[in-house]
């Protein structure tokens, strides 16, 4: 598999992944154009499994063509629920997506 193809592959699954497991998020750019995507979501967990805890704050894994402009101070809606980007998106380690913390409004 070629390496454009390869990636197209990676982008394909994480679309399938957030189809299934993801929530909405709403994101409005400096620009007023609105973007919306669907978005893995984490958000701190209860105590599991005596004191294992799996999430410690919240945070969102997208694809950084479906939320251009996503920056530190970003106000986003996920899930019907109003947040700020905490700091500005990283890379994760596939390269292909991003990972925003998050703080709740």
């Amino acid at each position: 598999m070629s390496g454009g193809a390869w990636q197209q592959s990676v982008k394909d699954g994480f679309k399938r992944l957030t189809a299934f497991a993801g929530v909405d998020a709403v994101f409005t750019d400096i620009s007023g154009t609105l973007f919306q995507a669907r978005v893995l979501f984490s958000q701190p967990s209860a105590d599991v499994l005596g004191a294992m805890q799996i999430s410690n704050e919240y945070a969102i894994e997208f694809d950084p063509d479906d939320l251009p402009g996503l920056k530190h101070k970003s106000p986003i809606t996920v899930d019907g629920n109003p947040y700020t980007v905490r700091e500005a998106p990283k890379n994760t380690e596939d390269g292909f997506t991003r990972l925003a913390t998050l703080t709740k409004e």
